[in-house]
């Protein structure tokens, strides 16, 4: 079993979307003292008045380790096509998130793996620093195991 866990700066294929095992945990972002969730709402052409209206400029902040946290404890029961390569039982969990020279999303990530593992030992838990081309490499990965 696995579960792909990315940050909002990442784009899903609309089937992933669809799929349990795809997960998003959103960025939030801040314009003219509203706070404005990145999620699938998110409303582009909104936000962009309001970046051109406020005197300030926009402000982002990462997902929380909390955020992190409920996501890698949601439980998936579809098993990923094809793969028996595991010797194990575990859910083998991928987190990629926005660089973190960027970001502070891959750091709340790994903060989230250490409290998910300090109470638990039933999944395989990866956090992967990357820019957000590369990020349909590893789902390239995964589909051909």
């Amino acid at each position: 079993m696995y579960r792909v866990i990315i940050d909002s700066c990442g784009e899903l294929f609309p089937e992933m979307l669809e799929d349990e095992r795809f997960m998003n945990v959103p960025l939030t972002l801040e314009v003219g003292g509203e706070v404005i969730i990145d999620d699938e709402g998110f409303d582009q052409k909104s936000f962009l008045g309001k970046v051109k209206a406020s005197p300030r400029g926009p402000k982002s902040s990462c997902p929380s380790p909390g955020k992190y946290l409920e996501a890698i404890s949601k439980r998936v029961d579809k098993l990923m096509p094809g793969n028996n390569n595991h010797s194990d039982d575990k859910e083998h969990v991928y987190i990629v998130t926005l660089s973190a020279e960027l970001s502070g999303s891959y750091n709340s990530a790994v903060v989230a793996k250490g409290m998910y593992e300090e109470a638990h030992d039933d999944k395989c838990i990866y956090v992967f620093n990357f820019i957000i081309a590369f990020i349909m490499y590893l789902f390239k990965a995964i589909s051909t195991k």
